[in-house]
């Protein structure tokens, strides 16, 4: 086995046992692997059963999951968030306040 020499973060030389082509193997697959992480901000978690329907029925996409929320023990449903969702929820809701105008007018003329 050869030793290479490399310096860590702080500028330190030190012998590692692996070879250069190892240690930026190691580097690459350790920045993919974070690339790669899932994040909370990479989820949608629906609970507006309306919402959830629109988007499923009506735009007909695709969720994850449905599961209840341990602290508050509501149900929830788990969408990928991208732009097509995006536009699903944008359109939902400007669906929902030109709704709630008409309702307003509604009422107004009573």
């Amino acid at each position: 086995m050869s030793v290479t020499h490399i310096k860590n973060e702080r500028g330190v030389e030190y012998d590692h046992p692996f070879s250069n082509l190892q240690i930026e193997f190691c580097r690459y697959y350790d920045k993919l692997k974070e690339d790669f992480l899932m994040k909370k901000q990479d989820f949608f978690f629906c609970y507006n059963k309306r919402l959830f329907s629109f988007i499923k029925d009506v735009k007909g996409i695709d969720y994850i999951t449905t599961a209840i929320n341990p602290k508050t023990k509501k149900i929830f449903t788990l969408f990928y968030k991208d732009d097509i969702l995006q536009a699903a929820i944008d359109e939902y809701k400007s669906l929902n306040l030109i709704k709630r105008k008409n309702h307003d007018n509604q009422n107004s003329n009573l």
